[in-house]
């Protein structure tokens, strides 16, 4: 059930987390248009309601910064064809987005292309992600912080990090990590802490850094 217009003109933070039996209830739609009638919300949780379907296809606001979309089964809405690619999109000034504990098996530059370009945090932590496509983070181009921990990921080696990268923090820690491409951290010149913690690796290489290494401050690689 949706807010009526105009009400509640200041409400800048709305948490609706773990209220999943609506969302779960069979045959029932669930319209999201109140977002849009909230001008001044800031911040917005949907965490843990087993969000799936039946669900409007596209969240709208202009004043939204930051989502928390963690807890759901984003990987089952994005498995329907092109229904959800833009579900985000509408939600044009975010600049933090959580879809930890999606569910994602695999993530497509596309799903990518349809996040909001402002975007400045991503949250994907404890999915089941054991291919990342490295290149299409140059269709986030103002991505400044990811979080990848407590994936599947085995290796850092399909690509590298992109030229013109303003990320600054990468989160890989609790992963299966054993292995890195020479020069996969070189080109993101901005980065400043790699949290490769809780891995595979047996030696850290001087070579994945290249010149990036000279200005690391935060560098874990504890098991």
């Amino acid at each position: 059930r949706g807010a009526p217009s105009g009400a509640l003109p200041r409400l800048e933070n709305l948490d609706l987390s773990y209220n999943s039996q609506p969302f779960s209830m069979r045959g029932v739609g669930h319209n999201l248009s109140f977002v849009a009638q909230l001008p001044a919300l800031r911040y917005l949780s949907l965490a843990h309601n087993d969000i799936h379907s039946r669900v409007s296809q596209q969240l709208r606001s202009t004043s939204l910064q930051g989502l928390d979309f963690s807890g759901n089964a984003l990987s089952q809405m994005w498995a329907e064809g092109d229904l959800y690619l833009r579900f985000f999109q509408g939600l044009r000034n975010l600049v933090w987005l959580d879809l930890s504990q999606n569910r994602l098996h695999i993530l497509l530059p596309r799903n990518l292309a349809h996040l909001p370009r402002g975007l400045q945090q991503l949250r994907l932590r404890d999915n089941y992600l054991a291919f990342f496509n490295w290149s299409s983070l140059a269709l986030l181009p103002r991505l400044e912080a990811l979080d990848l921990a407590g994936n599947q990921l085995k290796a850092l080696s399909n690509g590298t990090l992109p030229n013109g990268t303003l990320l600054q923090r990468l989160d890989l820690s609790g992963n299966s990590i054993g292995f890195v491409d020479p020069g996969f951290f070189a080109l993101a010149e901005g980065l400043r802490e790699i949290n490769l913690s809780a891995n595979a690796l047996k030696t850290v290489e001087p070579s994945w850094f290249g010149p990036v290494a000279g200005a690391l401050k935060v560098l874990d690689v504890t098991a």
